[in-house]
């Protein structure tokens, strides 16, 4: 009970009490009485009034707390959401990137055959030296898509529904591994060119040039090691997307209604990514066929990252 009207009960009693002993007219009591009664009523609903309000206030206050604690938690979801699209962007562009690498390999070193045939010494070994830093940075391709790979899982598992599928697939590693065709076909014309004295000579000149960009000392290693340096790591590459296809299936079983609804973007986005894959595909199956013409990619800068 409120403490005012417990006052005033009390005071009241002891009024009543000190009315009663000094005889005063039963009329005087009853009215006495009356004044009491009203005025422990009002302050009685004046309390509950009271206790209504700060109850309606108090879940005001928590419905609040909550609509705020849910926007903040769908902001959350949607940035983690927004990141993973954003490293499947980059993913599929570097994968991209990689078949346009490859192809500009071949076509170096065709044009390395052409310079060979035609005893064109130092054009011929610059060629061989554009092919080999293509593949650099085909390897580069890699070990970007493996970065990704490791990070992907990291912040998929912050996420309440279902992530966007990650773009490099089983299908595609394989695909890439036409890449042995290439550095094999490296070996050999370089193998071929060093069996000629004259070419042989300029490549003795050439062998140390520095090639720092690429992780080799100089174009000799460069030559002899890229083709292993880059069967690794697509190697390790296709052990990450097993891994993460497991990873994927498990998450998969997982689905928040209320945050998929802000993912309805990536639907309207995925026939674009599998026609890009696509295209990227088809030059690595032209250069596994050694179709020509090769056509080239158009690869947008803004998600290519080979760091």
């Amino acid at each position: 009970m409120d403490k005012n009207i417990q006052t005033v009960g009390i005071v009241g009693l002891f009024i009543w009490i000190a009315l009663y002993i000094t005889k005063a007219s039963a009329t005087v009591i009853i009215i006495f009485i009356l004044i009491a009664l009203s005025i422990t009523v009002s302050l009685y609903l004046g309390a509950r009034e009271r206790k209504k309000k700060q109850r309606r206030k108090n879940e005001a206050d928590l419905h609040e707390m909550q609509r705020n604690q849910r926007q903040q938690y769908e902001r959350d979801q949607e940035g983690i959401y927004r990141n993973l699209v954003d490293i499947c962007n980059n993913s599929l562009s570097t994968f991209e990137l990689m078949a346009s690498q490859l192809h500009d390999a071949e076509i170096f070193l065709d044009s390395a055959e052409v310079d060979f045939k035609d005893g064109a010494f130092s054009p011929f070994w610059d060629l061989i030296q554009k092919a080999t830093m293509c593949l650099g940075r085909f390897d580069d391709g890699v070990h970007a898509t493996e970065k990704n790979l490791k990070h992907y899982p990291e912040i998929a598992r912050k996420l309440e529904s279902t992530p966007p599928k990650f773009p490099i697939s089983n299908d595609s590693i394989r695909a890439l591994k036409v890449v042995n065709s290439t550095t094999f076909r490296l070996k050999e014309i370089v193998r071929q060119a060093q069996c000629n004295f004259q070419f042989a000579a300029i490549y003795e000149q050439r062998k140390t040039n520095q090639l720092l960009t690429l992780g080799f000392q100089n174009l000799a290693q460069a030559i002899d090691g890229i083709g292993a340096r880059i069967t690794s790591s697509i190697d390790e590459l296709s052990h990450q997307i097993l891994q993460l296809a497991v990873s994927q299936n498990e998450s998969a079983r997982r689905l928040y209604q209320g945050v998929e609804n802000l993912h309805s973007t990536i639907k309207e986005v995925a026939a674009a990514d599998a026609g890009r894959q696509q295209k990227a595909l088809g030059i690595l199956d032209n250069i596994q066929r050694r179709r020509k013409p090769l056509r080239k990619l158009c690869i947008t800068p803004a998600f290519v990252c080979l760091t």
